[in-house]
Formats: C-alpha cells, structure tokens, sequence
C-alpha cells in the first residue's frame, strides 16, 4: 500500500497540508521518533502532475492537532522541471532531526498543486560513531564523534620532535592513507599517524687561523 496524496488548490507560505505516516504494529498506528535523535528517511514518489510544490519531511507531536516539531525540505517540483518524470518511481532521502518529546513522523506538502504517490518508506535512526587517533609517539588528539554517514574534518596535525607528519592512516602498516573529504563515517575506527624522520645534519669542526702584519719602527743609538 501506498500514501497517495492531493494538494489541490494554492496555498500560502504559511500554510501546510500534512500527511502522518502510519504504522500497523504500533499504538495508535504511528511512526514513533526518539528524542534528540537523527533518522534518516528514505522513499520512492512518483508524481502525476505538479504546477509548484516542495515535499518536506516533518515531525509532528503526538496529537490530533499534528503541531509541527520540525521539517526538512527533500524535494523540490516545478511543471517544467517535473514533466519528463512523470509516472516514474524515484528514490528519495533526508535527515530530520527530533526536539525533546517523542515525536510521529510525516510529510508537508507546500506550493501550489501537486499529485503524487510516496511509497516504501524507511526509516532508521542514525548512530554516534567515534573516530580516535593513535599517535605513535606524537602529541595527544582528541577523539571525534559525528553521526554516522558523515565527513569529518582532519583535526590539527600532532608534532613530534624531529619528525615531519606524514598523515593520517586506517592501518597500523600504514598503508591506506585515511582521506577526510572522500570517507563517511559508518563505524567507530581508529587513525594512526605517520612520521617521516628529518635526517641529522652533519657538522665539520673547522679552524681558522689569522695572521697578521706588525711594522715596528726601531730606534737605533749607536750607527
């Protein structure tokens, strides 16, 4: 089964039309949400027609009222921009994040009119992962958390006395050299740095001699 919805007729900024997902094998047939958590949501829509509307994902309290918690914009239809995929089932996703209550999960439709169908959702709460920095006789880094399914941003370089570092690796062989903007985060792992040696620097004891010239004038008494 899927959510069919029909937003018909303008609506203003303020204004939203909002569907409450339902779940059969929950009290009160609801998607329940986990305060201060993260989900990810992921959905296959097909749309039929659209003039201008913009599909957000939303958590609502847990009352007929549906008070909106929080919203996240997912997509984005325009007639132009939406004819060449209409009647085809595209894959969706976004993150919304929760307030301090238990919260039910749904959509907001806002714009002006749309007719679309949502399908096979899902839902998952993201996790805190860590990623801790071994040294190898470097100064101290301090671990980082971040969700899971995220970039992290390298931390300040360790020093070290008389070694240049060398980057950071997911290998204690130091092999795999860790990139930050190309590798989400999906587990807690462990970096270890690389250092390259500076070589010593030989020093020659070398003497100088100076020499120097004195005229003296002598005083001679008996020629």
């Amino acid at each position: 089964n899927y959510l069919k919805f029909n937003n018909a007729g303008q609506w203003t900024k303020s204004l939203y039309r909002r569907f409450r997902l339902y779940d059969d094998n929950s009290v009160g047939n609801r998607v329940y949400l986990e305060p201060y958590s993260v989900y990810k949501v992921g959905f296959w829509m097909k749309v039929d027609k659209t003039k201008a509307a913009k599909l957000l994902l939303a958590t609502f309290d847990n009352t007929d009222a549906m008070q909106i918690i929080s919203d996240q914009a997912v997509v984005s239809l325009t007639e132009a921009e939406s004819e060449s995929i209409y009647g085809e089932w595209i894959y969706y996703e976004g993150d919304i994040t929760t307030g301090e209550e238990i919260s039910t999960l749904g959509f907001m439709l806002s714009g002006g009119f749309t007719t679309a169908s949502i399908d096979d959702v899902t839902v998952r709460k993201l996790k805190m992962m860590t990623v801790s920095f071994e040294s190898n006789g470097g100064s101290e880094v301090a671990p980082i958390e971040t969700l899971e399914g995220q970039y992290i941003v390298a931390p300040v370089e360790p020093e070290k006395e008389g070694y240049i570092f060398d980057g950071w690796y997911s290998d204690t062989k130091l092999k795999n050299l860790f990139e930050f903007n190309e590798t989400l985060i999906n587990e807690n792992i462990k970096l270890y740095a690389k250092w390259t040696e500076i070589p010593k620097q030989e020093y020659k004891e070398v003497t100088t001699y100076i020499t120097e010239e004195i005229t003296e004038e002598l005083e001679i008494e008996d020629p």
